[in-house]
C-alpha cells in the first residue's frame, strides 16, 4: 500500500511534465518529494554522505500477517506524521482514497484486485474519530501536532511486543537476537534525526551514557522470525524484508531510556519503518 500511495501522491502535486524529480525547483517542498524521497537538504550537517534522510512519514497497515479476501472485512492503516509534514495530511489522504479505490493486493483470475474503501479517519492519541465524508479539507486544524514530550511521558512499562517484523540493525547486518541496546540505539537514530531535519530541532542528550547504563531485568523475551517480504516496482525484483516479532521483557529497564521506548510505539524501530516495519506496542502489566 506504501507503493500505491507513493505513485498516487505524485500524481496529485507534481509540477513537471517529465515527473523527474532531480532537478525539480521545487523539490525541498514537494510533498512527494519531503514524504517518499526525503532528499537531505544541501545545508545539512548531519548524514553527509547519504543522499536522503527518514521519511516524516510512517504507514502501517494491520492485519500484517494474514491475507485480506474476505469481502466486507476491515482493514487498519495507521499514518504518522513528524513535524513539518503534517501539513501535507490532506493530499496523502485524499491520495491514498485514490489509490486504493483502482484497486489493491493480488490481481485475480478475472484480472481484478481488491477495493477498499476509506470508511473514516481516527486520531489514535485522543480518540477522536471522523466520518470520512465529514473531514474538512480545507482546513489544516482537523489533525494537530502532539508534542513529543507527551508522547513520551507515561508510566514504566513491562513488556514491549513487535506486531510487525523488526530490523534492528547493529554493524550493518540485521540482529536475529537484538538485545535491549539495540533497540534503543536504533530508536535514538532514528528520532534524533527525525526532531533535526523534520522539525528543526537538535536533541542533546548523553546517548552513550543511557545505553551504557541500560539494566536487563528478567528473561530477555521471546523473538522468532518472521519471513517478509515485498516487491519493488523501482528495483522490479521482490526483496526480502525478514525480521523479528515476539516480546521482550522491560522489567528493569534504565528510566532514562523509557521515554525513547514510548516515543518508538509511534516512530517504529529499524529498518524499514516507514512501511510498517518494526511495530510495537508496550504493557504496563
Amino acid at each position: 500500500m506504501h507503493g500505491v500511495l507513493g505513485m498516487a501522491l505524485k500524481r496529485r502535486v507534481c509540477v513537471k511534465s517529465d515527473g523527474i524529480c532531480d532537478n525539480c525547483f521545487i523539490l525541498y517542498r514537494c510533498p512527494y518529494a519531503r514524504l517518499i524521497l526525503s532528499p537531505k537538504p544541501p545545508d545539512a550537517e548531519r548524514m553527509r554522505k547519504y543522499p536522503s534522510v527518514p521519511s516524516p512519514m510512517r504507514l502501517l497497515v494491520e492485519p500484517w500477517d494474514e491475507a485480506v479476501s474476505e469481502k466486507g472485512k476491515e482493514i487498519e492503516a495507521t499514518l504518522t506524521f513528524v513535524g513539518r509534514s503534517v501539513e501535507d495530511w490532506a493530499p496523502v489522504l485524499l491520495s491514498l482514497e485514490v489509490a486504493i479505490e483502482q484497486g489493491i493486493g493480488r490481481r485475480s483470475g478475472d484480472g481484478t484486485r481488491g477495493y477498499v474503501k476509506i470508511l473514516w479517519v481516527e486520531d489514535v492519541v485522543t480518540g477522536v474519530r471522523r466520518h470520512w465524508n465529514e473531514i474538512d479539507f480545507s482546513r489544516q486544524e482537523e489533525f494537530n501536532l502532539h508534542n513529543w514530550l507527551d508522547l513520551s511521558d507515561g508510566g514504566s512499562p513491562t513488556t514491549l511486543t513487535f506486531h510487525t517484523p523488526a530490523r534492528i540493525v547493529f554493524d550493518g547486518k540485521v540482529q536475529t537476537h537484538p538485545t535491549l541496546r539495540n533497540l534503543v540505539a536504533s530508536l535514538f537514530r532514528r528520532i534524533s534525526s527525525l526532531a533535526y531535519f523534520h522539525c528543526g530541532v537538535t536533541i542533546e542528550e548523553d546517548f552513550k551514557g543511557i545505553l551504557d547504563q541500560l539494566v536487563w531485568g528478567g528473561e530477555s523475551g521471546n523473538l522468532d522470525r518472521m519471513r517478509a517480504a515485498r516487491y519493488s516496482s523501482r528495483q522490479k525484483r521482490k526483496i526480502q524484508m525478514d525480521g523479528m516479532v515476539g516480546s521482550l521483557s522491560l522489567e528493569g529497564i534504565t528510566p532514562t531510556a523509557l521515554p525513547w521506548i514510548r516515543l518508538g510505539v509511534y516512530t517504529g524501530a529499524g529498518k524499514g519503518v516507514t512501511m510498517g516495519y518494526g511495530g510495537y506496542t508496550v504493557s504496563y502489566e
